[in-house]
């Protein structure tokens, strides 16, 4: 069950806290997997409530090679489900693990490093490059842009989101789509908002 209890570290902040993660000796697995509920906040202010709900989330190592910058979507290590990430979502059939904290700041997650992702409620979510395909009105489902590549350090568009059009998909593609859904827009966006922080309740988990 999720926790509102202490959490043993804060968002907006990571396990290491800026130091330096030694590769060798890795710290912190009994943190890993650990579900916490936290009061919906303002990243800007978090004595601000930006709604008068929880966000649940989760803490998850990163082993992906590179800093994981916030407000982006990431998929599980395949052998170590619900405690590591190794990369942004790069298509919508994958299965997304959740958002990296929208409350961190720009620099991200470094690698090794353990921080919290998003799964359950409002959380600002990074949109599509070059165009979110279609504009998304508040309440509209949204889902994990395709990107060519997961890990690139450079990688400018995986891990954000995107506008499908239900009609284009049908059979299996039609089922991952619902499926693999990572929730509703909370803001309205038109196709032109690309590169922009969008609220979305997110219903990962």
């Amino acid at each position: 069950m999720p926790d509102r209890a202490v959490a043993p570290f804060a968002r907006g902040t990571t396990y290491f806290k800026g130091k330096t993660v030694d590769s060798a000796d890795l710290p912190g697995p009994s943190v890993l997997g650990q579900v916490h509920v936290f009061q919906d906040t303002d990243p800007s202010d978090e004595t601000k409530h930006r709604s008068n709900g929880d966000v649940t989330a989760i803490a998850v190592r990163n082993v992906s090679g590179i800093s994981l910058v916030p407000k982006r979507l990431v998929v599980f290590k395949t052998d170590a489900i619900g405690k590591e990430v190794d990369g942004y979502c790069s298509t919508y059939s994958q299965l997304c693990a959740g958002v990296v904290d929208d409350h961190l700041p720009a620099a991200g997650c470094p690698d090794d490093d353990i921080c919290w992702i998003i799964v359950k409620g409002p959380c600002l979510v990074t949109s599509s490059v070059p165009s979110i395909t279609l504009a998304a009105a508040v309440n509209d489902p949204v889902h994990a842009k395709t990107a060519a590549s997961s890990t690139a350090a450079s990688n400018i568009a995986g891990g954000r989101w995107v506008r499908n059009a239900a009609a284009a998909a049908t059979g299996a593609s039609a089922l991952l789509v619902n499926h693999n859904r990572i929730g509703f827009a909370m803001t309205a966006r038109t196709a032109d908002n690309t590169d922009s922080d969008t609220l979305i309740n997110v219903t990962i988990r």
